[in-house]
């Protein structure tokens, strides 16, 4: 609806506000000119093609991670986001877009005390809540500047440079690692040696995914459905009894555990993926018979996969 108000400089206001889009007003010289104004951009509202500017000082970072956390909720992984918008909420919450600076990230960062990924991982999720503001909200931003501050803060060493992981089990550590694992974890963790599936497709794998020598990963990082090859290792995995039934976190947690039993330091379930994916290499695949099971659209991402053990590359030499 369109509001007119007589300024005491003798100038007409026009304001329209309407429920679902962000009100705006300009001001003019004479009525009727405002009335022309004002009746134009209800004619635009109706049609869907108005889309004001929004001052970047009318959004909070609160605002802004409430907002997003409403319209990211089919995206993947959004439920573990929304443990990161509390924490930027918590450090960050009353600052506005327009006031938000790179020293304000940079303390946030050495304030908060963990890790560079970590930090660098709140920057993304922050980056992309902004991204998505200027871009479907219209809001008023010549730079994101969460985007610069990771950029920034890792040039100057604030946060360490991002570095590879290439953790593959040593001599002896899965022969450790087995000794300590329950069951159903034992077939889980052989499962993904032999697969190269990640944590999270494991845990979603039903009956009707297997057909023979074959099984389908539904909605996978890449949110895409896929037919990959199994080996013989694993088809008979999956014939000793079902996977399912077990969270991701559960799955993670178990693992954890059996490792420190074990006494096997800095090894993560989702380095089973290194190791296997470096085996595949070893056995003497191609790099596109790796990318069809591993299933990387990009080939040189392989590279952070794919570590041959010294031992192997020695015999090779041999």
């Amino acid at each position: 609806m369109a509001y007119l108000r007589k300024l005491e400089s003798g100038r007409w206001q026009a304001a329209i506000r309407k429920r679902g889009h962000p009100s705006t007003s300009k001001t003019f010289r004479t009525k009727a000119a405002a009335e022309t104004w004002a009746r134009g951009r209800e004619n635009e509202i109706e049609r869907g093609e108005a889309l004001e500017t929004v001052p970047a000082n009318q959004w909070t970072i609160k605002m802004l991670l409430d907002w997003y956390g409403d319209i990211s909720e089919h995206k993947k992984g959004w439920k573990k986001e929304r443990s990161r918008y509390r924490i930027l909420i918590h450090w960050l919450g009353k600052r506005t877009l327009a006031t938000l600076s790179v020293d304000d990230l940079r303390r946030y960062a050495k304030d908060r005390g963990v890790k560079s990924d970590t930090i660098r991982r709140d920057l993304s999720v922050l980056s992309a809540a902004i991204e998505a503001a200027r871009t479907l909200k219209n809001v008023a931003l010549r730079e994101n500047v969460s985007m610069k501050a990771a950029r920034v803060l890792t040039s100057t060493r604030v946060l360490a440079k991002p570095v590879r992981r290439d953790r593959r089990a040593a001599q002896g550590e899965l022969g450790a690692l087995f000794g300590q694992l329950p069951m159903p974890m034992s077939r889980v963790v052989g499962f993904a040696l032999a697969t190269a599936m990640r944590r999270g497709e494991i845990a979603r794998i039903r009956k009707e995914d297997i057909n023979g020598n074959t099984i389908k990963i539904s909605d996978d990082k890449s949110g895409k459905t896929t037919i990959i090859p199994l080996s013989a290792a694993a088809v008979e995995i999956l014939e000793m009894g079902p996977l399912w039934d077990m969270r991701p976190d559960s799955i993670t947690q178990a693992f954890n555990r059996a490792c420190d039993r074990a006494g096997i330091n800095d090894f993560r379930f989702h380095d089973l993926r290194h190791e296997a994916t470096s085996r595949l290499f070893e056995k003497g695949l191609a790099i596109e018979e790796v990318a069809s099971i591993t299933r990387h659209s990009d080939w040189r991402s392989l590279k952070i996969y794919t570590h041959p053990s010294r031992d192997h590359i020695a015999k090779k030499l041999s």
